[in-house]
């Protein structure tokens, strides 16, 4: 479920939010196409006469003109080099497909542009691509970060909304309306006139500091104001979505990274293979210079590209004064319908080229004709310095860093700090919050929506208590029966250092009370809840509950009520009774210690048995207490979370993980000496615009003679429902080694071929393929098959079934594996794969194929 938080703020407020709300009246739409060769004319303009209102067709000339009330009875459609022509509203019908005839060729400067039939398109000898070379080879001079320093303050401006928000015209039926208010609040979409609904204003001034060499870039926020509608996730979470989904377009790089994928950038050094160019004009912008329009379009519009323009000086820096983009209508972004982009560049005294002003605008959808989302992000530079920048922030371990006073701003600040002022409707958002706070329906909808994402329901007029998980309220298994759960947690309202955390639950088949509780300390001041980023804790825990050893991967999410549904009986369980003290340490640069001490008692439950090797004695338990240490390193890494799951936003960093764990015998009960080592490597690979492809690399090492229930027991998903980092047709405790080696491969297509197939590119299908595989083995002095342990007094023997048969084995001469192939965003929510089982299939209950499905929201 990696991405069903980073996408979804609009949607769940379409879900569960707004009713009494409905979509413009009158639709035209049409194709524009070459009276003479029939082709598209892309970006041809369709406005209505003697109006400042319209839209442009997109790269298929397609366009759709969406209006509750006519701002003209006449259409006009014009495009460079061809003869307008008007269209009667009046005479015509709603699907308007218009063909417009060529004019005799126009001179624009040096360049000529022909009306006449196109010509294939070819990159040899081409001017418009020579001409991108030159820009594309000065790129590095010209951008901003090849300076050694800079210094610039920045304000961000960004507006959330709800779009497709139409106001009913009889004022009456309005004003009835329980929510009727919300109407004078509306505003429009500049890319589409579509009118939205304001839910969120947020702004920043920050000062950026940027040094070359080695290349950091901190940020100090010295001034935030947020105003909201609907508080249903943090403040921070909502920061960490928008700076992963809108990050500062650097038109620079290879890459452009926007809604956490990767999109070619016009200027990247593939771009002249990526896109067509076209010189499509000379013309004089704002500063009064002269500059060539550069028209672009991806060779494959279902590609992770743009279309758009590049102004380009007509001097030897061949510089990048604006940009215009936005993307194609068959790209490969499920919920995102419309993306556009601006950027306006200076050049300064000095000959430097920097970006004063961005805008980026989206509006999402997630079901055609319903509400969908509204984005709007400006940013303003000013005030550049390059000589005489404070040094001393480049050695502050954060790269980000609020100011605590930052939220104490006036409005008077505000008004004299803008570049750009709020509109009517932005600055009346506090006015919008209180009468929506009146509203019960409003309240509930809200509750509802936080629980969703929470996993957790907050209790009592001042939310000091979570109840939770919610999920884990009912569930199956097979050696509890019916087992219920009450639990919960306190949060930063009660206390913003110290969280108490616990359950209860009961399982009619094997009649015992399980528990939890947890006390946990925070160094830090927590807002949000205990698992904010970074943390800094110390925290005791005492624990007794049942789980099987092959799923321990899941914590406590294993007794949630969609694992209570296996692809096979399980039938061996462990109850475990458990003490943890526990020192967490994280760094803002990603450096983290997890030290603790971990004691527990283990008994085998359901058809397991700790059996002796040497004289088939039954084993109650095992009692041990280990001290254990874990190093993990992930450079930038960010996350967005909910109260009891973080997820990594920003996967393509390294994230290296070093673990030990020791325990002595005769050491508070242990009864065996161990000492346990564990590495593992994570990282997203992007392969632009191929997809992009995930690792995960484990490997462990047991050095001493242990029993089985203390060797290493692989992953393995034992439900239907999707699970990372485990192997999804391994049996339960099939496998058990002192050492090994994995390998989880992730290959995601990102609808690369799917895309390119007409009539299924419209489905924006991601086919993904994987590939598992893991092989250690047991040293001699951890098998209980060789001869010269038959009379070992510390080995177990190996798990079997009630009838005897073995169920559990050691890796031969080949590592275990497995292949899935699938599909993602199937009716934009659903993922389905399919496995096949390599090898080993001579093990019992062992299946050759499998399924798993998953739900998420898909970019």
């Amino acid at each position: 479920m990696r991405k069903n938080l980073r996408h979804t703020l609009f949607l769940l407020l379409v879900i569960f939010g707004l009713h009494n709300v409905h979509a413009g009246d009158v639709v035209y739409q049409g194709f524009i196409k070459d009276s003479i060769s029939g082709e598209p004319l892309p970006f041809a303009s369709v406005i209505y006469k003697g109006t400042p209102f319209g839209t442009e067709a997109d790269l298929q000339g397609f366009y759709r003109l969406e209006t509750d009330v006519l701002k003209s009875d006449k259409l006009e459609i014009s495009y460079l080099g061809y003869k307008t022509k008007v269209i009667d509203l009046k005479k015509a019908g709603h699907r308007l497909n218009v063909r417009l005839s060529p004019e005799e060729a126009q001179e624009l400067g040096e360049v000529v542009v022909k009306g006449k039939r196109r010509e294939k398109y070819r990159r040899k000898g081409n001017p418009s691509v020579e001409l991108m070379k030159k820009v594309i080879a000065h790129r590095d001079s010209n951008d901003i970060r090849s300076t050694d320093y800079y210094a610039v303050k920045k304000y961000e401006k960004t507006i959330l909304g709800l779009n497709n928000v139409q106001a009913p015209e009889d004022s009456a039926r309005r004003s009835k309306r329980s929510w009727g208010y919300i109407y004078d609040y509306i505003d429009s979409s500049e890319i589409s006139n579509k009118t939205y609904l304001p839910v969120s204003v947020r702004e920043n001034l920050s000062d950026i500091s940027y040094q070359k060499s080695p290349e950091r870039l901190k940020r100090t926020i010295t001034a935030q104001n947020n105003k909201t509608v609907m508080n249903i996730i943090s403040e921070e979470m909502i920061d960490n979505l928008l700076n992963e989904c809108f990050t500062d377009v650097q038109i620079y790089d290879n890459n452009i990274d926007i809604f956490i994928e990767k999109f070619m950038s016009p200027l990247s050094v593939m771009a002249t293979t990526f896109y067509h160019f076209y010189i499509t004009d000379t013309v004089t912008l704002e500063d009064g210079k002269r500059y060539t329009e550069m028209t672009f379009i991806p060779a494959n519009t279902s590609d992770l590209g743009f279309t758009g323009y590049l102004y380009i000086s007509t001097d030897s820096s061949y510089a990048v004064k604006k940009v215009k983009m936005d993307i194609p209508r068959d790209i490969k972004l499920n919920l995102v319908e419309k993306l556009h982009i601006e950027q306006d560049y200076t050049q300064n005294e000095e000959g430097r080229w920097a970006i004063t002003h961005e805008r980026m605008i989206s509006e999402i959808a997630f079901i055609d004709g319903l509400q969908g989302g509204y984005a709007k992000r400006d940013v303003y530079y000013t005030g550049y310095k390059w000589h005489d920048i404070d040094k001393s922030v480049f050695a502050r371990e954060e790269n980000i860093v609020t100011q605590k006073d930052a939220k104490m701003q006036s409005n008077e600040f505000w008004a004299a700090s803008r570049p750009d002022q709020l509109s009517k409707n932005e600055s009346r958002i506090d006015t919008l919050v209180r009468k929506m706070d009146e509203s019960t329906l409003f309240n509930i909808s809200e509750y509802l929506i936080k629980t969703c994402i929470e996993g957790y329901m907050t209790i009592g007029k001042h939310g000091y208590f979570d109840y939770g998980r919610v999920m884990s309220t009912y569930s199956r298994n097979e050696l509890e029966g019916n087992r219920f759960r009450v639990g919960g947690r306190t949060n930063p309202a009660l206390n913003n250092h110290l969280f108490l955390d616990g359950y209860l639950a009961y399982g009619t088949k094997d009649e015992r009370l399980k528990y939890k509780a947890e006390l946990e300390y925070s160094f830090r001041e927590k807002e949000f809840s205990k698992m904010d980023f970074p943390r800094h804790s110390l925290m005791a825990n005492i624990n007794y509950d049942w789980d099987i050893p092959s799923e321990r991967f899941l914590g406590e999410f294993s007794s949630s009520f969609i694992h209570s549904f296996k692809r096979e009986k399980v039938s061996q369980f462990a109850y475990v009774r458990s003490q943890t003290f526990q020192y967490l340490y994280e760094k803002g640069n990603g450096f983290g210690l997890n030290l603790n001490v971990y004691h527990s008692e283990e008994s085998p439950a359901g058809d397991l048995r700790y059996i002796k090797l040497h004289n088939g004695e039954e084993v109650n338990n095992i009692e041990q207490t280990s001290l254990n240490c874990t190093l993990s390193y992930a450079p930038g890494i960010s996350y967005y979370q909910n109260k009891s799951t973080r997820y990594i936003i920003n996967k393509d960093i390294p994230q290296f993980t070093l673990g030990h764990s020791t325990a002595a015998k005769g050491l508070l009960g242990t009864q065996y000496n161990r000492n346990k080592t564990e590495f593992t490597y994570r990282q997203k690979y992007n392969l632009t615009p191929l997809g992009y492809t995930y690792i995960v690399l484990k490997a462990g090492k047991i050095w001493e003679k242990v029993p089985y229930p203390l060797l290493f027991i692989p992953a393995a998903n034992l439900s239907y429902t999707n699970a990372k980092e485990s192997f999804w047709l391994m049996n339960n405790m099939e496998f058990l080694t002192d050492q090994y080696a994995s390998l989880d491969l992730c290959y995601n297509m990102n609808g690369f071929l799917l895309g390119r197939i007409p009539g299924i590119r419209r489905l924006h299908l991601k086919e993904v393929f994987r590939f598992k595989a893991i092989y250690g083995g047991l040293s001699d002095k951890n098998n209980p098959f060789l001869e010269k342990n038959a009379d070992d007094h510390l080995l177990y023997q190996f798990p079997t079934d009630k009838y005897g048969n073995q169920t559990s084995f050691e890796f031969v001469d080949k590592p275990y594996m497995e292949v899935s192939a699938g599909l993602h965003n199937l009716l934009k929510v659903f993922r389905v794969e399919v496995t096949r089982r390599l090898n080993y299939l001579d093990h019992p209950k062992a299946s050759k194929w499998g399924i798993n499905v998953g739900m998420g929201l898909y970019m």
